[in-house]
């Protein structure tokens, strides 16, 4: 599996890099860049926005929580 963390998921991004897996940090705000680079490079978009989430045509998965204990489960 290759990761796409949202910017607002800085530190879930870089557990999972320690973790092993396959994971880009998307520092940049602009929604069009971050879709196509998920798309591009087959990546499950990571996101705590809900506008990112209501596009189901996208591989995402939505992260409810704060914790990031609870955001690694």
């Amino acid at each position: 599996m290759k990761f796409l963390a949202s910017r607002e998921l800085g530190r879930l991004a870089k557990w999972l890099r320690i973790l092993g897996f396959d994971t880009v940090y998307f520092r940049d705000n602009n929604k069009g860049s971050l879709i196509i680079t998920a798309l591009r490079e087959d990546r499950i978009i990571l996101t705590r926005n809900k506008v990112l989430v209501n596009d189901k045509s996208l591989k995402i998965l939505f992260i409810e929580s704060e914790n990031i204990k609870q955001q690694l489960k």
